[in-house]
């Protein structure tokens, strides 16, 4: 049984909670965070960025895109001089491509604001639960 079953069989409070943490921790390995900040938290900060990005996007975008790209392409190049340069251009080429398309596209902005509203509301309730059975244990033990 993989893991994908096994959250199948649990109650939504929880596999929440395992998704959420799970998140965190795939953010966490690709940003190459330490800090000592909850992974439930550390994921609301993140989510809040991501909207704030999202909402904050100012057009017109496309007089910004050359600077952009050779901008993007010399930061990808510093950290590591060996990479391979045609996949460098490439990678930059599509993140020119999807901030454009955003940038273009409100409605599809607006469906990410609605959706990273909901993934916050869900995690600040999580986080109230968890808070709240702490809070619970610590008056049993006393």
């Amino acid at each position: 049984m993989n893991e994908a079953e096994n959250t199948l069989t649990l109650p939504k409070e929880v596999s929440n909670e395992v998704f959420f943490k799970e998140e965190a921790r795939r953010i966490r390995e690709a940003f190459n965070n330490k800090s000592n900040e909850l992974d439930l938290e550390y994921l609301r900060h993140q989510l809040k960025c991501m909207k704030s990005l999202a909402t904050s996007l100012e057009l017109p975008w496309d007089r910004f895109i050359p600077i952009l790209f050779r901008s993007l392409t010399l930061y990808m190049q510093q950290p590591d001089i060996n990479i391979n340069k045609r996949k460098m251009v490439q990678l930059t080429a599509q993140l020119i491509d999807c901030i454009t398309y955003l940038s273009q596209s409100g409605r599809e902005i607006n469906a990410l604001a609605v959706y990273f509203d909901h993934q916050i509301d869900d995690l600040d309730n999580l986080l109230a639960k968890n808070e709240e059975q702490q809070g619970n244990s610590v008056i049993v033990e006393s």
